[in-house]
């Protein structure tokens, strides 16, 4: 990544305190749905070449930079492109968010000068989510069987996938200590007194929030979760302690059987009916219309098929290279663009539709390259397994999010591609600073 020369940042404690605010506000989209991220990151860049400009020599040495630098320069340009050229300057809806990769690697670096007092910014967040979720939770509606909407977001289901990656923060917060030994530090003494109580209430809010497609996700979050436990412990007690926890989950989600149903059954029903349908030889359009029209084919189903037919038609008209800021002029041209809105409600749409087959690609290749950038470091003992285990739990929960949902449009997405891009070139720093060379 980029080789530095500098002096400590300890050196002011002014800038440590501004440091942690900055950093806590980057996070913070989880918690409090707000855009204050989006400045913070660029104070953060800002800041760091004002305060201790770095030496970015060594950026030409490694690909990955240069690929994400590469792609939001190609993304900025295409924007503006189609502006100045479509007669109706088409500007398209949150496009300039496919730019951020263009960041990353200033950030990371930002990180990596940060970096002896993570620990401590890490600690306020889950002491600032814990009174949150004390605060928000709606006890009395979700335990009523009615939605309740967690901590500080514009609705129910962007809270709930905030809590799910909160709870996968405090769960590895607390196995970090584990790692290290419980009661060394207050640190830790904190983590073990507030991960439990934090995890548990994400729990409880998730199943308020009602959010089926975070059900989902949680469905894969979870198991992997729990067979993490035997790399901390001794592998007996660790399976035992994960299929405790596992029957706990399921015991409860028992008790609660006919409410989970009543949100979740419906939609079931007629997705395995689009399943039998689909293995009869059904085309795909002529299933989704077939489904849309049906009267047994829940409300939000049925809005997010319409969407996802729309984003079809707007894919198809160029399936390679996607419609650039062009696509929601075409939007208004399919058959369902009355539907009222443009949110896709599926991540992986709003990416094809814009940039095609060829941004996914890229896209992939960039998220691929960070998972194997930040293995390295846990394989050199640069980070914890905690970190590395976190990363990736979290990485996967979102991506099954964005099956039914368009989080990487929202502040929560946005913010944390920007802070997994931020921990890949800090782990790229880390590697150069270890005398290795990076290869992957």
């Amino acid at each position: 990544m980029m080789g530095i020369k500098l002096r400590p940042l300890e050196s002011d404690r002014r800038l440590v305190i501004l440091g942690g605010l900055f950093w806590l506000a980057a996070i913070s989209a989880p918690l409090v749905e707000s855009d204050a991220y989006r400045y913070v990151t660029v104070a953060l860049i800002v800041g760091m070449f004002l305060t201790r400009p770095p030496e970015l020599d060594d950026v030409k040495h490694d690909w990955l930079s240069w690929l994400c630098m590469g792609w939001g320069v190609y993304a900025i340009g295409r924007f503006v492109a189609t502006y100045l050229l479509t007669p109706a300057h088409d500007a398209g809806s949150s496009e300039l968010l496919y730019a951020f990769p263009l960041l990353f690697p200033l950030l990371g670096l930002a990180l990596w000068l940060y970096r002896a007092h993570i620990e401590r910014v890490l600690a306020v967040f889950f002491v600032i989510a814990l009174a949150l979720l004390l605060v928000t939770t709606q006890y009395a509606t979700v335990l009523s069987g009615d939605r309740a909407s967690p901590l500080v977001h514009n609705n129910p289901i962007h809270g709930a996938v905030g809590a799910g990656m909160v709870m996968i923060g405090a769960f590895y917060w607390f196995m970090y200590y584990l790692e290290k030994g419980f009661w060394q530090t207050r640190l830790s003494r904190l983590a073990a007194m507030t991960a439990p109580v934090i995890f548990a209430l994400c729990l409880f809010n998730i199943y308020g929030a009602k959010s089926k497609g975070v059900w989902l996700a949680l469905s894969f979050a979870l198991p992997f979760l729990c067979f993490s436990l035997p790399f901390y412990i001794n592998r007996k007690i660790g399976l035992t302690l994960a299929g405790a926890i596992g029957a706990l989950v399921a015991l409860a989600a028992y008790m609660v059987r006919g409410n989970l149903w009543q949100t979740a059954g419906p939609t079931i029903t007629a997705s395995s009916g689009m399943v039998n349908h689909d293995l009869a030889g059904t085309g795909l359009r002529a299933l989704l219309s077939q489904t849309i029209a049906s009267p047994d084919t829940p409300i939000s189903m049925m809005e997010r098929l319409k969407l996802w037919s729309n984003a079809l038609e707007v894919f198809s008209a160029a399936p390679v290279l996607g419609s650039g800021n062009s696509w929601l002029r075409l939007w208004h041209e399919t058959r369902y663009g009355d539907i009222g809105y443009d949110l896709l409600h599926n991540g992986y749409f709003e990416i094809v539709i814009r940039h095609g087959l060829l941004g996914l690609g890229v896209l992939a290749v960039i998220l691929g390259a960070f998972i194997h950038r930040v293995y390295r470091a846990y394989a050199e003992r640069l980070i914890s397994k905690s970190a590395f285990l976190c990363y990736v739990a979290t990485i996967g929960y979102l991506m099954v999010t964005l099956l039914s949902n368009s989080n990487n449009r929202l502040a929560i997405g946005e913010s944390f591609f920007l802070m997994i891009g931020a921990v890949a070139f800090y782990c790229s720093e880390s590697l150069l600073h270890d005398g290795r060379r990076i290869k992957s």
